[in-house]
């Protein structure tokens, strides 16, 4: 068998399965046409060979890793316009050649880094950046470490930033102002060292490094690559002339002061516009390893911003004039009302998702959203046609289809395969999710409800308290933590607990009224009990127990037996 080193690209038509199942001979026909019209003929341009075609995916071979890349650059440019969109990975290995076709790791790899890449985008490996950062005038945005599946080592994953597909310069702070897209966006400029120790340099730019390699893991907005923001090393510039000149919403700032074996680590999240501050914290900790050090900040930091920006838009949401909203301000604004878990603000959360998705019908937080509308209605107030539970999968299959490398899709996968009691898929969907992005509480909190759920109550704990460590100044994920505590105390038999820990949820009315009817019917409370009942039944007077999952969600028939009986003893009707 033959040996040689190659790069390799693999590419694939975004959606493919949805797109056949809406129109079979129209998709084909699209494919064909762009295939033999604009890819091959691309393809050869740039010296590669088509090793073969797979359905919707193409593998092709190149002896350059630098045509490779550009092939795949101009491959998106000129895809831009038309209905299919492709995600191309690019990788370089070793291959081995056998009748025409191509095997090894090198082509595992591309395969794998392909999923990754967003719908009109390219995703390289760690190899394929370093052979071609000095030699294309391109950006790139460094994912880090990428866990995928059937490739024992992690592998180092770069975006390659393609600005809509058209402007491949990078930016700098005298670039033509770029103008900001719908979706939110953030800078974070180097920190600032606030001693004298030159030693010290490196420890700042790893900070920096690592927050936006943590950042860049969402996708609730983007993230301005390092090779931009590290053009203002060493400058004192005016954040709103940063952000007109990066084309950016938010800017991140900070700095690291050293004092003995102590560091202080301030960080400030500022409106790009308005120059106000809209976030800041303080870290005080010991330096005896930098490199821990390092992995913390960058965890809470990005954990913080999760919560942060999109809280700011939606906050924001009613001071424009109508015509200026865009598709992120309302998928934006009803995550917001989702968070509530509220039968009657999921009314206005789905009315605002579901406008969301007539700017975009592939709308990343749109469809995800309403995936979590339908499954908080599946959980706590039920739906008379009983079929939310198969609409937050069909929403959270169309996410899948759109952002398969995106942690809150496993999120919300694990709890739908938990509750159609598919336990394995569930886990995987965990460990998933947790593999692609660890700073993030609600994924963090979603290992604590899958244990919650298989009656593994101190484990659940566990990872709640960690949540709440992490979001301490966040008062929502304080109230849900506090919420899934006292459920977990519940299922505990610790009734007491429960009491007292759902006495300090400042929010989540309904909620915290429905798990209080079966505490205090459970403690021989039945004043409190029927005032809670009444409480849930007040807002959702169609409330059935038959409809609601919440007592069905739990693997042991023990323990659903025990929160149903308690639940039906309030008064809650059947």
């Amino acid at each position: 068998m033959e040996r040689r080193l190659a790069a390799i690209l693999v590419a694939d038509v975004v959606g493919y399965s949805r797109l056949m199942g809406e129109d079979e001979e129209g998709t084909l026909a699209s494919l064909s046409h762009l295939r033999k019209d604009l890819i091959e003929p691309l393809i050869a341009e740039h010296h590669g060979r088509v090793v073969k075609l797979m359905g919707d995916g193409i593998l092709v071979e190149f002896a350059s890793v630098v045509d490779a890349v550009n092939c795949a650059v101009v491959w998106q440019k000129d895809m831009a316009e038309e209905d299919l969109r492709f995600r191309i990975g690019v990788n370089i290995g070793d291959i081995i050649i056998e009748d025409g076709d191509i095997y090894g790791n090198g082509v595992n790899v591309a395969a794998r880094l392909e999923p990754l890449a967003d719908p009109g985008g390219i995703c390289l490996s760690g190899s394929v950046h370093d052979e071609v950062k000095h030699k294309l005038k391109l950006v790139f945005e460094d994912l880090g470490e990428q866990t995928v599946k059937n490739i024992e080592e992690p592998v180092r994953a770069y975006r390659v930033v393609l600005d809509g597909g058209v402007d491949m310069t990078p930016r700098t702070p005298d670039a033509t102002p770029a103008k900001p897209s719908g979706k939110p966006s953030v800078a974070v400029l180097p920190f600032d060292s606030m001693s004298e120790d030159p030693e010290q340099g490196s420890f700042v730019d790893g900070v920096t490094e690592d927050i936006i390699t943590a950042l860049s893991r969402t996708r609730w907005y983007d993230v301005t690559a390092r090779n931009s923001t590290f053009t203002y090393k060493g400058k004192s510039p005016d954040v709103r002339d940063v952000g007109k000149a990066l084309g950016v919403n938010y800017v991140l700032e900070g700095s690291v002061r050293k004092s003995g074996n102590k560091m202080r680590i301030t960080v400030q999240l500022i409106d790009a516009a308005t120059g106000n501050h809209v976030w800041a914290d303080r870290y005080d900790r010991g330096a005896d390893d930098e490199f821990a050090l390092q992995d913390e900040i960058a965890r809470r930091v990005s954990s913080a911003l999760n919560e942060r920006i999109w809280q700011d838009v939606a906050q924001n949401f009613g001071q424009k004039a109508a015509e200026d909203y865009d598709a992120y301000d309302y998928a934006f604004s009803g995550i917001k009302l989702i968070h509530k878990i509220d039968p009657i603000a999921v009314v206005p959360a789905e009315e605002y998702l579901l406008k969301a998705l007539e700017f975009d019908p592939d709308l990343f937080p749109g469809n995800l959203g309403l995936g979590f509308c339908k499954l908080a209605t599946w959980t706590f107030w039920g739906d008379e046609a009983g079929t939310a539970l198969e609409e937050a999968e069909r929403y959270a299959k169309k996410v899948l289809d759109i952002a398969p490398d995106d942690a809150n899709i496993y999120r919300l996968l694990s709890r739908i395969y938990s509750n159609k009691e598919m336990y394995e898929e569930s886990w995987r969907c965990v460990e998933r999710a947790l593999s692609i992005n660890p700073n993030d509480g609600d994924i963090i909190a979603n290992r604590g409800s899958y244990h919650l759920f298989q009656g593994d109550f101190d484990e659940a704990t566990i990872w709640f308290d960690e949540v709440l460590e992490l979001h301490a100044d966040t008062p929502f994920t304080v109230d849900i933590m506090r919420f899934w505590k006292a459920l977990t105390s519940f299922v505990a038999k610790d009734y007491e607990a429960a009491v007292t820990l759902l006495g300090s949820v400042t929010d989540l009315e309904f909620i915290k009224a429905e798990l209080l009817c079966a505490c205090h019917a459970s403690l021989g409370q039945d004043d409190k009990a029927q005032s809670n009942c009444r409480s849930v039944l007040e807002v959702q007077p169609e409330f059935r127990l038959s409809n609601i999952g919440l007592w069905k969600s739990f693997r042991q028939q023990a323990d659903r037996q025990h929160l149903y009986d308690a639940l039906l003893k309030s008064g809650l009707p059947d």
